[in-house]
């Protein structure tokens, strides 16, 4: 489902969510823009290769996903930013803060955290967020889960 007044397209589980939060973050004083969501294998192919020809592909492998691998490509992931602040500086953010606390109410996570790069297989990212549905959400919150690696008992980390 494609919302253009927010640049957004998502799976229609998650676009509801994702409005009820941005809306919210909005009435609060805490508006963030939408940078990526939804990608198609072509697009993440596109992506990807760009990483690769800026940082190879050892060096892309640790922020950018593989054609087939991205979370972006199941329709559940927004990135997003602040008035100029994209990327690595959006941890800095009263908007940041905001997600901290609010995106579990609306079943959404910062999908990787800084420290847990050998269990996610990515550095840290701030701005990305996944739909993984307000129960698992907050029981994440709840139980200080950072990853659902962990939350999943599941091994990550790389494509081996």
């Amino acid at each position: 489902v494609t919302d253009s007044d927010n640049n957004v397209t998502l799976s229609a589980k998650a676009m509801t969510h994702f409005e009820d939060m941005f809306n919210a973050a909005a009435a609060a004083g805490q508006s963030f823009r939408v940078t990526s969501s939804y990608r198609s294998y072509a697009d993440q192919v596109s992506t990807y290769n760009y990483w690769v020809s800026t940082s190879g592909t050892t060096g892309a492998d640790t922020y950018s996903a593989r054609p087939g691998f991205s979370e972006h490509q199941t329709g559940f992931v927004v990135d997003v930013a602040a008035g100029s602040c994209v990327l690595d500086c959006f941890g800095s953010t009263t908007q940041y803060t905001w997600l901290q606390e609010h995106a579990a109410d609306y079943g959404f996570i910062q999908r990787y955290y800084a420290g847990y790069e050998s269990t996610t297989g990515y550095k840290a990212e701030e701005w990305h967020y996944r739909y993984v549905g307000k129960t698992v959400a907050k029981a994440m919150k709840t139980r200080g889960i950072k990853t659902l690696e962990e939350y999943w008992d599941i091994e990550g980390g790389d494509y081996r």
